[in-house]
């Protein structure tokens, strides 16, 4: 269970909080763990709900769409991919949340964006506010 006691930024959400969303399970396809600001954009879309962590190695873009299909049949997948995965999975007809990191912001690395990919739009749901 994700438990986040700040939310320390001010987000853009176009996310509806439905019940289902709550029922619904999260999976993180990556190598590292999530880092508390992605823990927190989690909470602030889905409420608490378990994220299940799976470090997985993809020897082309057909195992990364193979490996949605299967996990997204009762959930959603969030994924650190080589961006050349995005559009075949998109065509594929897959759902999948991309984190946009960035490097160069400190404290580093710093989540800027949330993208969810769907197989007929990209859909911003987190951008951390341009500061002026």
């Amino acid at each position: 269970m994700i438990v986040v006691t700040r939310l320390p930024m001010v987000a853009e959400r176009s996310v509806n909080q439905s019940s289902e969303k709550a029922e619904q399970k999260v999976y993180w396809l990556s190598r590292h763990t999530l880092t508390d600001e992605q823990e927190q954009i989690i909470r602030l879309l889905y409420g608490d709900i378990l994220v299940e962590h799976f470090n997985p190695y993809f020897l082309g873009y057909s195992d990364f769409i193979r490996c949605l299909q299967e996990l997204s049949s009762d959930g959603f997948v969030y994924a650190v991919v080589p961006r050349y995965f995005i559009e075949p999975a998109r065509r594929a007809g897959c759902q999948f949340g991309v984190f946009i990191m960035n490097r160069h912001l400190p404290p580093y690395p710093k989540l800027v964006e949330v993208r969810h990919y769907l197989p007929t739009k990209v859909q911003t749901v987190f951008r951390l506010p341009e500061v002026i």
